[in-house]
């Protein structure tokens, strides 16, 4: 990249990447069990990344710049820290019922935070004074 600038709004590469990770929610079905691993290790290598991302860079500006920011980041963490309790129970469970049924549970709760994201975060990212802080967190 070469620097801060609208290709690089945090706003618009936060939906970028929630519209990706939904997409890799489904599929599941029909997979070999070695196939269902791989599909869900992807999975959980990029919400890894997404959210230390958001840890790293979004939450740190939201509590600084944002007057309600640290009660949302905080809230937003708590439903994290459920989504990963979740991933490490799937991940003992490669096939069968009970991967189904937690991924079903996953795939809930990773919606409903992408939702409260969408709906809570990202309204107080784009009120940001400046277009190029949204710009520089993004770059």
């Amino acid at each position: 990249m070469t620097g801060p600038s609208p290709e690089t709004d945090i706003v618009a590469l936060v939906l970028e990447d929630h519209a990706a990770l939904e997409e890799m929610l489904t599929g599941y079905d029909g997979l070999t069990p070695e196939a269902r691993r791989e599909r869900f290790g992807e999975l959980v290598h990029n919400l890894v990344r997404h959210e230390m991302g958001e840890e790293r860079v979004i939450y740190p500006a939201l509590r600084i710049d944002v007057l309600p920011g640290d009660e949302i980041a905080q809230a937003l963490v708590a439903q994290e820290e459920e989504i990963q309790a979740l991933l490490t129970t799937a991940q003992r469970f490669d096939a069968g019922d009970v991967f189904e049924d937690v991924m079903a549970q996953l795939e809930q709760q990773i919606r409903e935070h992408f939702r409260a994201e969408e709906l809570e975060m990202l309204p107080l990212l784009r009120n940001l004074t400046e277009d190029e802080h949204r710009w520089s967190l993004g770059d």
